[in-house]
This record gives C-alpha cells, sequence and structure tokens, in this order.
C-alpha cells in the first residue's frame, strides 16, 4: 500500500482503534494511547498490508489485544498469604482460626507447585513484574512465561475448586 492510500485511511483506522480500546473499559488518554501503537505498527507494516478493509481488521485486532495487555497489566491481583485481621481484639475467634487456616491452605498449595511455576507466579502475583522483567529474571522466553504462568494459576484454580466442593 502505498504512502497517500494509507494517509487517506489512517483516521478512519485510527477512531476504530480507538473504540475498540474503549470497549474494554480503558479511559479516553489509554485509548488514544492504545490507537497511536497500533497506527505506528501498521505505518510500518504498510508495504504489506494489501486494501483498507485488511488494514481495518488488522487494526481491530491489534488494538484489541493491546487493550487487554493494557487492562491486566494495569489490574494484576495480588496473592498474598498473609492473615489480613485488623484488629485482633475485635476479631472472632471462629473467623480468625477460619482465616489462619485459609491462609496455611493456600501457602501449602502454593509451595506444592513445580518450583518454576510457583517462581513465576510469585514474581507476577506478589512482586508484580512484567513477562519481560520475569523472562529476563528467569532466562527464559517471554511466550514461556505466559504459559507457566496460565499453567500455574489453572492449577491453582483446580485445587481451589476441590477445595469449595
Amino acid at each position: 500500500m502505498e504512502k497517500t492510500e494509507f494517509e487517506s485511511i489512517a483516521r478512519q483506522i485510527r477512531q476504530r482503534a480507538i473504540t475498540v480500546a474503549r470497549a474494554y473499559t480503558l479511559d479516553a488518554n489509554q485509548a488514544e494511547d492504545v490507537a497511536q501503537d497500533v497506527m505506528l505498527k501498521l505505518w510500518t507494516l504498510r508495504e504489506e498490508l494489501t486494501t483498507a478493509n485488511h488494514i481495518e481488521r488488522m487494526a481491530t485486532v491489534m488494538a484489541r489485544n493491546i487493550a487487554i495487555d493494557s487492562y491486566r497489566s494495569n489490574h494484576t491481583v495480588p496473592l498474598e498469604t498473609t492473615l489480613n485481621i485488623k484488629d485482633d481484639r475485635q476479631a472472632k475467634p471462629d473467623i480468625a482460626l477460619e482465616e489462619k487456616d485459609n491462609a496455611l491452605w493456600l501457602t501449602k498449595k502454593l509451595q506444592s507447585l513445580p518450583s518454576k511455576e510457583y517462581q513465576v507466579l510469585q514474581l507476577r502475583q506478589v512482586e508484580h513484574k512484567s513477562n519481560e522483567d520475569i523472562a529476563n529474571i528467569m532466562g527464559i522466553e517471554k511466550a514461556s512465561v505466559a504459559t507457566t504462568l496460565s499453567r500455574a494459576r489453572k492449577k491453582m484454580l483446580c485445587q481451589i475448586m476441590k477445595w469449595i466442593e
């Protein structure tokens, strides 16, 4: 695709990227950032793109993926294994005991994970490291981090589901 063709549809593509990003509950500034990233990537790929429809579909997918990545990086849930009771004097003994048992159970299940999965989960959930940082720390591929993290979370979910039943 020629430079002039790309420039003629760029405004429409950018608006589409913003719309997709906003659909993932990103605020206006984050949606603008997503759109900017999409446009930069599309600009570098413009010679490989063939039609306006092709570019629009690609922009939609890119915006969705970038928005999801942004949402995930800003909304990690800390994995805490410590007992959080505000005031031991006011806490009911049965609730305190149950929370302590829950924390011990969780600690035991986390420690039963394979070493690599435990480390990745710890780095991501407790230390809030990005997949790239974890890959650098552990000396593995970024894709392996995502797979290992997913596997660890899935194992923990299965353990929790068994425990609930």
